[in-house]
């Protein structure tokens, strides 16, 4: 059973991009001989319930991991401040936003795209300093880079590297705990996870 099932995985993947069980089923023999047809249908019908129960939890704006805290809803105000300058505000904190001269812009602060990246490298910082420092290692001077890089079609980062540099070192047992840790930060798991994005006009 379990190399039948390794080998349904295997066709699962390979098929993903047809659209019907007829497809799929058409495809099967030449892929994976060992299946019956039965047992393919039933793992194809409960694969594609899955992805469906997937895609309906995104649209809605839950977290496929777990559901959204009611309540938890955070304001951040943009204010226009002329030319390409406007400021980012919340509970009493303030960040300029801006463009470089070559942009139109007047550099008195980030770009939108930089805060996003920023945010990003941030983000991990803080859960792998936090981590760090949790269970008695060193995090003093901890730095993170986030390299991007930019596409077209539409406009768009398309992607983001980050890099941590721990000056005391992390200890070879630690390593896959702290890459776990990093990748479970708030900003991370919302690029993962897309949220539900609206734009209202008053």
């Amino acid at each position: 059973m379990r190399v039948i099932l390794n080998e349904v995985r295997v066709i699962l993947n390979e098929v993903k991009d047809l659209t019907t069980d007829n497809e799929i089923l058409r495809c099967a023999p030449k892929k994976l001989p060992s299946v019956r047809r039965e047992f393919l249908h039933e793992m194809t019908a409960a694969a594609r319930g899955r992805a469906l129960r997937m895609t309906r939890r995104q649209s809605s704006g839950l977290c496929p991991l777990r559901r959204a805290r009611q309540g938890d809803k955070h304001v951040v105000k943009i204010e226009y401040k002329g030319g390409i300058h406007f400021t980012a505000s919340t509970r009493g904190h303030e960040i300029a936003v801006d463009l470089p001269p070559a942009k139109g812009g007047t550099d008195e602060g980030m770009t939108p795209p930089e805060l996003l990246v920023a945010s990003f490298g941030a983000c991990i910082g803080v859960y792998v300093t936090r981590y760090l420092s949790q269970v008695g290692l060193n995090a003093e001077g901890t730095t993170i880079e986030v390299n991007h890089e930019t596409a077209e079609d539409p406009l768009r980062i398309s992607q983001l590297h980050a890099k941590v540099t721990v000056p005391g070192g992390i200890p070879r047992e630690r390593r896959a705990a702290v890459h776990r840790v990093a990748e479970k930060c708030l900003i991370h798991q919302t690029l993962c996870y897309a949220p539900a994005m609206t734009i209202d006009l008053v």
